[in-house]
């Protein structure tokens, strides 16, 4: 993430061009224009080159500019998260840049449950899946083999599963480690996702409520990217974030939230 601002998107395409002279986007332009043969450049994660603040933009659209003036030597392939990319094609216009643009659709239940069970197979476990306390009580569940009640409650996991991911890998796979209840010898025992209750985001207050919006929007933050995006004080910005980490609310990662 840090590559990705001013003079670390510079050192960033240096080291990855083996030019380490480049101190401007002139420079930047002229090493990747300089050659004949044309190069394919793989961009991740564009919603990290931007904060939703005055001037926050400055080194997002500069690097657009450089898209638009190498696109005849590079072919570029750049990633953007889906609500970052909506926030700054209204404001900047962003999608004029591309040539093409493809929004990834929601997986099926089936290539989820492909998704998860390559990820477990890799781990050496086997799945269990443990019923809610709804279908404990279900008549028509408890007359099921324990076979039948397994293949129920592996669709029904999955099928959830797939509704609170909307296609997002990483999140479906955040949601399935989650949900390990325990880990008995060589099998992982998952909970049910039918006992999950989202209910509480209704009552956060709003200044907690711009702040996921705020953290959604940016892919995650450090505090002081907070502070400026919020116009607040840094110790007020860490207090906020510390104590939302502390609810269960936000994951903290080598400084971002």
């Amino acid at each position: 993430k840090d590559g990705c601002s001013g003079k670390g998107l510079l050192r960033l395409f240096g080291k990855v061009l083996g030019e380490d002279n480049i101190e401007d986007m002139g420079q930047l332009k002229e090493a990747l224009t300089q050659k004949k043969e044309k190069r394919i450049i793989v961009m991740e994660g564009l919603q990290y080159m931007f904060l939703r603040k005055v001037g926050g933009t400055d080194n997002l659209e500069q690097f657009l500019l450089l898209l638009s003036e190498t696109q005849k030597h590079v072919f570029w392939i750049n990633s953007c998260t889906e609500h970052a990319w909506d926030y700054l094609n209204k404001s900047l216009q962003m999608g004029d840049y591309f040539g093409y643009i493809v929004k990834l659709g929601e997986l099926s239940d089936q290539e989820m449950i492909q998704l998860i069970r390559k990820r477990q197979k890799v781990s050496g476990y086997k799945l269990e899946f443990v019923p809610s306390s709804a279908e404990l009580e279900s008549s028509r569940f408890q007359k099921m083999s324990v076979e039948e009640q397994q293949k129920q409650l592996e669709k029904d996991f999955y099928n959830q599963l797939n509704k609170f991911a909307l296609g997002n890998i990483s999140i479906a796979i955040m949601f399935w480690m989650r949900s390990t209840l325990e880990v008995k010898n060589d099998t992982i025992m998952i909970g049910s996702m039918k006992d999950y209750d989202f209910r509480f985001i209704k009552s956060l207050d709003a200044e907690k409520q711009f702040l996921l919006h705020a953290l959604l929007l940016h892919d995650g933050m450090t505090v002081e990217e907070y502070s400026q995006v919020m116009h607040m004080e840094k110790a007020r910005a860490r207090l906020q974030l510390i104590q939302m980490a502390d609810d269960g609310l936000l994951l903290e990662f080598n400084g971002y939230y």
